[in-house]
C-alpha cells in the first residue's frame, strides 16, 4: 500500500471523497426538493426543473467551459485538481440521483421531499459543508 503514502495520491483521494459529499448532499436533499443553491448546481437545478436538460450534463457543460478559462488564469497542478473534481462531481451527482431514485421508489424513508425546507437546507449545508472542507 504504498501507492495510497504517495502525496498526490492523497490529495486526489481526498479530493474524490469530498466531492462525493457534495455530490451526495446535493442529490439527496438539494436537487429532489427544487432547491437552488447557486453556482454551477444551482444553474443545473433551474434547468433540471425546466426539463430542459439532466442537471448533471449542465453541470458537466457549464464545468468544462470554465475550466478552459482556468487553464488559461492559474497554474497547471491547481488546473489538474479542479479538472479531477468538475469531472467526478458530475458523474457523483448523476450515481448518486439514480441511487436516490431506487431508494425513494422501494423505500419511503428515503421521501426528503417531505422534510421542511429549512431542514433539507441545514443537512445539506451540513454535508456540503464537511465535503468542501
Amino acid at each position: 500500500m504504498k501507492f495510497l503514502k504517495n502525496e498526490k495520491v492523497q490529495s486526489f483521494l481526498y479530493i474524490l471523497l469530498g466531492v462525493a459529499l457534495v455530490a451526495l448532499s446535493y442529490s439527496f436533499f438539494l436537487s429532489p426538493n427544487g432547491l437552488v443553491i447557486g453556482g454551477v448546481s444551482g444553474i443545473g437545478v433551474i434547468f433540471y426543473e425546466k426539463q430542459w436538460l439532466n442537471d448533471s450534463l449542465i453541470m458537466f457543460i457549464i464545468n468544462g467551459l470554465l475550466l478552459v478559462v482556468s487553464l488559461l488564469l492559474i497554474g497547471k497542478e491547481f488546473f489538474m485538481k479542479t479538472v479531477f473534481a468538475s469531472l467526478a462531481y458530475p458523474a457523483f451527482t448523476f450515481v448518486f440521483g439514480e441511487i436516490y431514485k431506487i431508494l425513494n421508489n422501494n423505500f419511503s424513508v428515503f421521501d426528503f421531499t417531505s422534510l421542511d425546507p429549512m431542514l433539507v437546507t441545514i443537512f445539506s449545508s451540513i454535508i456540503m459543508g464537511v465535503g468542501l472542507a
